[in-house]
């Protein structure tokens, strides 16, 4: 577990538990946009609470993000083998993707994933980009 202490050393990592602040402050509006900045906020909120939820009920694994110097931030970081980027899109482009990529040059994962609202899974080189409900029911099977 050398390559882990190093891999934690390297980078800004926190946990995701911030983000109650930004669920709360939705409770004041009736809707949200689908392509609103807020829509996205809670987009990645409900993945992160469906993530820990998945963390407290099967896999006790360490919940985190990713931020390089350069601002590049990595949504999900599922101990040292997953990275998870959510994107409230429809349609997913090279440029959404660059955080992902950045930490693929840096460090090995086993998955690289771009969770979004694409109709249909695909690859982008090494990165799988999931509909978020096929992403959920692969998790929870």
């Amino acid at each position: 577990m050398a390559g882990i202490q190093s891999f934690f050393h390297r980078i800004i990592l926190n946990k995701r538990y911030p983000y109650w602040e930004l669920t709360l402050s939705f409770g004041d509006c009736p809707f949200l946009f689908s392509l609103s900045l807020e829509f996205g906020w809670a987009f990645e909120t409900f993945l992160m609470h469906e993530l820990a939820a998945f963390r407290d009920y099967r896999s006790p694994a360490l919940l985190s993000f990713w931020r390089s110097t350069s601002g590049l931030e990595v949504d999900f970081i599922i101990d040292d083998h997953t990275a998870i980027e959510a994107k409230a899109k429809s349609v997913i482009t090279s440029d959404d993707l660059r955080s992902l990529e950045a930490i693929a040059q840096e460090y090995r994962f086993k998955r690289l994933i771009c969770v979004c609202l694409e109709k249909r899974p695909r690859k982008a080189g090494k990165i799988e980009v999931v509909p978020y409900r096929d992403f959920l029911e692969e998790m929870w099977a």
